[in-house]
């Protein structure tokens, strides 16, 4: 049938490729441009512009020449009758997309001619044939996709490499399966292998026995010239590298997915190493600032908290470089508009904190009346808080038995994820949450234990105290302060300081005459 193309005399083409098996099968770039150019030619047509998407799929919502081919034509920024394509295919692989543009285009006047079906959108009858194709391209996509996934799932299943860039310290050789086909087998490759074991020892032990960051790591790997394939090394790679299970023997196809495989695979390191290497990154993580205020030298970092927003107040220089700040971290990030909190001398306030340390924490009266109230509250617990901690206990063990029971008729199909059943289980796991920390508290008041000591051992122990802040430096008396506070919030005018009244007396009632002052054997983290 002959296509009509009276008073279509300039048209715009498009052509697409997704994958280099479409170049195999014809639907090269090349090959739809000469096509198209041929075809206007013989119909005395000047394509004016072209548009290509070069790498694209066509069930893709987004193609960005292809959505700028429709807004080009649609306000006229390009003058053309419209748009010529080699195939339907080319336009695309998704019939909600296709027939959108199309019916955009007809409401501009505009027309879509496909050449090797010879489709014009502007004859009903092609029009009709056009959605047709349109659906069958579709379901081609589909089918192929599937096919696809189905392949790879076989191959993985039956422990094979499916296929793309493998993990440093590992190569892949080809074997025959069962069927004398050729597959790919993932095995370490001697030559790497040494690359890979350094990375996770330079993680779990560093250079003298504390572990590298995966920035440090990277940093030192270049430096030495120890290159990713010829390639630097960055903080994602070493990150990457360090979260792979590959490395114990575990490749993970479709990783973190309900239908994940695992093929296994020689291992380079030992499942201990790998989750001490875990422990590790976890606690250098950017947003376990208690871990990370608590590694840190410094003084009060970790400890200090805005008032306003609550975030951690961080070290930071002033304008001339010349002194430290404590400075809020929203601040610090956002301007120093985004928040109200006073911006801080470093050696100021680390000096007004030892001193109010000295004059109210450790302080005689403070740490007699904090032992009172102590003493008061072990008096006062009864049989009837064995009570509460057991019908609390009973509480928790019946909102896990619901939420597990929820779990498996999701798992099992019976029942669906919805808006609500989320609330649901949010609601559950909030009121479990509360249970938990409220059973905590409980078990804590029942199991606590206070050593007794009089006047004359209090007042020893302030007495050390003053020594132990003159001669110690600010990393000792860091552990100490882990031992008894909880946080220092800074305010505009005032700062205060919360800790636990039972771990300053439990800590007078370890001192011992005639020693030092020691740090608590409990504060190990910096050791």
């Amino acid at each position: 049938m002959a296509m009509n193309l009276d008073g279509i005399t300039r048209l715009v083409g498009y052509r697409r490729v997704s994958t280099g098996e479409q170049v195999s099968e014809g639907f090269s770039l090349e090959g739809q441009m000469s096509d198209i150019l041929t075809w206007a030619e013989r119909n005395n047509i000047e394509i004016v512009k072209w548009y290509s998407d070069e790498g694209v799929s066509g069930k893709s919502f987004k193609r960005p020449q292809f959505d700028l081919m429709v807004s080009d034509l649609c306000t006229d920024n390009v003058l053309a009758d419209g748009a010529v394509f080699y195939t339907t295919s080319r336009m695309g692989r998704r019939i909600s997309v296709t027939a959108t543009a199309k019916d955009e285009l007809k409401r501009h006047g505009k027309v879509v001619i496909s050449i090797s079906e010879n489709l014009i959108s502007n004859d009903p009858s092609s029009d009709f044939v056009f959605n047709m194709l349109g659906c069958a391209n579709e379901l081609q996509s589909m089918q192929i996709s599937d096919d696809v996934k189905n392949r790879l799932t076989d191959t993985a299943s039956n422990g094979y490499y499916t296929g793309g860039s493998f993990p440093i310290g590992y190569m892949t050789i080809e074997v025959k399966d069962q069927n004398n086909k050729t597959r790919k087998k993932l095995v370490v490759n001697e030559d790497e292998r040494s690359i890979a074991e350094k990375i996770f020892d330079l993680s779990l032990h560093g250079k003298y026995g504390q572990g590298l960051g995966v920035l440090a790591i990277a940093s030192k790997l270049n430096k030495e010239g120890t290159l990713n394939r010829g390639t630097k090394w960055n903080r994602n790679k070493i990150d990457y590298t360090l979260n792979d299970t590959t490395y114990i023997g575990e490749n993970r196809f479709r990783k973190g997915r309900p239908d994940e495989i695992i093929i296994k695979v020689p291992p380079i390191i030992s499942r201990k190493m790998f989750e001490e290497v875990q422990k590790g990154l976890k606690s250098r993580q950017p947003k376990n600032t208690e871990s990370k205020g608590i590694r840190s030298c410094t003084l009060l970092t970790g400890f200090l908290k805005c008032s306003v927003c609550g975030l951690n107040l961080t070290l930071d220089y002033g304008k001339n470089a010349q002194y430290l700040y404590y400075k809020c971290t929203t601040k610090r990030n956002c301007g120093p508009q985004s928040c109200s909190c006073p911006t801080i001398r470093k050696d100021k306030l680390e000096e007004a904190v030892k001193r109010v340390l000295l004059e109210k924490v450790f302080n005689f009266e403070h740490i007699l009346q904090n032992y009172s109230e102590l003493r008061e509250i072990t008096k006062n617990l009864s049989k009837s808080d064995q009570g509460k901690i057991l019908r609390q206990s009973k509480k928790c063990n019946s909102i896990k038995g619901r939420l597990s029971n929820l779990y498996n008729q999701i798992g099992d199909g019976i029942i669906v994820i919805d808006s609500t059943l989320k609330e649901h289980i949010e609601a559950l796991r909030s009121e479990l949450l509360t249970t938990e920390n409220e059973l905590s508290h409980m078990q804590n008041r029942l199991n606590l234990k206070i050593f007794k000591f009089g006047k004359t051992k209090a007042q020893y122990f302030c007495r050390q105290i003053v020594e132990f802040f003159k001669k110690a430096n600010d990393e000792i008396i860091k552990s100490l302060l882990l031992a008894v506070v909880k946080e220092i919030k800074v305010f505009d005018g005032e700062v205060q300081i919360k800790g636990s009244k039972y771990q300053l007396v439990d800590l007078v009632s370890k001192a011992k005459k005639g020693t030092p002052l020691e740090v608590p054997s409990f504060v190990t983290v910096w050791q």
